[in-house]
């Protein structure tokens, strides 16, 4: 099924059913409206409206892409996108790379692995551009004995074509963003780090750094209640196959 986003009001429509969840740091956020390129979000935690939460685990999938980060504080993995996203009003055609850093985020332009280490608010004209931050912080996913920490994987959902990158930080997290062939994009949150010392920044922002949108900044680990789940949408997106309350 699909169902046409047009601002706040969609994401309440698309919200459905999960276990209860209570935020130590506060209770259902949502933005209020969207940012000077179009974009809201809704997370998982009660009361509604809400999302579903449903990480996704892929690095035993026999399809996975694994990524060698070394011991290199500022790698970056390079991710092919395997369709054409639109984002920002930016269109970035299938076969484009996507900037991986192994500090919980990504962008389709910054290309300095360094960039990533400033960890500023959002949006911001000082750090890296265009960056989808899905846990932004000190926390890093160096490879070490053989433990493998940053996977990707193309796939299906609910007929729709997804790419879903997976990092598993040294601190303890794990966490993923999917990116939907439609637009919609998605954070999904299994465990964050478990020290207070490695905060996190949420978000997304446009390649010019001059549009976005910011979930927390600089945020506690330990004051969110995991499971959870982020959903970011452009009013103009097409979702595919979600379920809505009483729709």
């Amino acid at each position: 099924m699909r169902y046409l986003i047009h601002g706040l009001v969609a994401f309440m429509m698309i919200a459905m059913a999960v276990v209860p969840m209570v935020a130590v740091e506060s209770e259902s956020k949502m933005s209020e409206n969207p940012d000077a390129g179009g974009y809201s979000w809704v997370d998982s935690y009660d009361p509604e409206p809400k999302i579903k939460y449903g990480f996704i685990e892929i690095k035993h999938d026999p399809n996975v892409e694994i990524y060698d980060t070394g011991y290199d504080y500022y790698h970056l993995s390079l991710v092919t996108l395997p369709f054409d996203f639109n984002y920002y009003g930016v269109k970035y055609n299938t076969g484009n790379t996507i900037y991986v850093s192994t500090h919980g985020a990504l962008s389709f332009v910054e290309t300095s692995g360094s960039t990533f280490t400033s960890y500023n608010r959002i949006p911001s004209q000082s750090g890296p551009r265009g960056i989808l931050a899905v846990w932004w912080g000190r926390d890093y996913c160096p490879t070490s004995s053989g433990t493998d920490r940053i996977f990707s994987l193309e796939t299906v959902i609910d007929d729709e074509k997804v790419l879903i990158i997976e990092w598993n930080t040294q601190g303890g997290g794990t966490f993923e963003v999917i990116l939907y062939e439609h637009g919609m994009i998605r954070y999904e949150y299994l465990s964050l780090p478990s020290s207070t010392w490695n905060t996190g920044t949420m978000g997304i922002e446009s390649s010019d750094d001059q549009k976005g949108t910011e979930y927390a900044y600089s945020s506690d680990p330990t004051s969110y209640t995991v499971p959870f789940a982020i959903y970011f949408a452009n009013q103009e997106v097409e979702i595919l196959g979600m379920d809505m309350y009483d729709a």
